[in-house]
């Protein structure tokens, strides 16, 4: 979790992949970097929801998983207990949304294994079978996870949760347990460090080939929104 932040226009860095290829063919993209264990990014979630409506005829937008608790960091709850136990707070003051009993019990008792990994994967999944619900789905984790203290670490969260959607649950197992699926998780992880997120949210701005930032950290809507109608102001030139 960071505290409140906010980069306009700063530029992140060039690329001549087919992201920039598939930019130019269609609107500016914007690109919401969020991660399913991140306190700040379930406080973020229904300002970027509303943005996303707001803007939807000036921009694409796609939501990335930025691997905050993966490999090396993956730990035991407990060992976030104090911290954890503390920020929440400030979240939910700055935000409006409400931690679950479920979930702060989870670090009371202390032995959930914090691991990013398999709720990302699962995001990468719909991003393939459906991605029109990509972001609807990751809300619906953070909902699972915050507010009821689901496991991110048991398929059956994000199973239940593809059913809501009307998901095939055969598709779905068998596009997330594929190798392919797990790569483009894991390569996807590097695509953010390469635009150099380093904190969660983060929103940037695709265009022309170049990537700028939009907001960096938790941002409230009224700052958010700011900064998105002076990017309309000057939409030909960024088109």
């Amino acid at each position: 979790m960071e505290d409140l932040t906010n980069n306009t226009s700063q530029d992140i860095s060039q690329d001549t992949s087919q992201e920039v290829s598939q930019e130019i063919k269609n609107k500016p993209k914007v690109l919401y970097i969020y991660d399913p264990m991140c306190g700040w990014c379930y406080g973020f979630s229904k300002i970027m929801t509303t943005i996303k409506v707001k803007y939807a005829n000036y921009f694409d937008f796609e939501i990335y998983s930025g691997g905050m608790i993966i490999g090396d960091g993956v730990k035991p709850a407990y060992e976030m207990s104090s911290y954890i136990l503390n920020a929440y707070k400030r979240v939910e003051q700055m935000s409006g949304v409400k931690f679950g009993d479920k979930y702060l019990n989870i670090f009371k008792e202390g032995s959930y294994i914090l691991n990013s990994e398999t709720a990302c994967i699962a995001l990468t999944a719909i991003k393939e079978i459906k991605p029109e619900i990509a972001f609807d789905f990751a809300t619906e984790i953070q909902s699972a996870h915050f507010k009821e203290g689901q496991s991110l670490n048991a398929f059956v969260t994000f199973e239940n949760i593809a059913n809501k959607f009307g998901i095939n649950l055969i598709d779905f197992n068998n596009i997330w347990t594929n190798k392919a699926i797990y790569n483009k998780t894991f390569e996807e992880f590097e695509f953010v460090k390469k635009l150099g997120v380093r904190g969660f949210p983060a929103v940037l701005l695709l265009t022309k080939g170049q990537y700028y930032s939009v907001a960096s950290g938790f941002t409230i809507f009224s700052q958010l929104d700011s900064v998105f109608q002076s990017i309309i102001e000057n939409y030909e030139n960024i088109k």
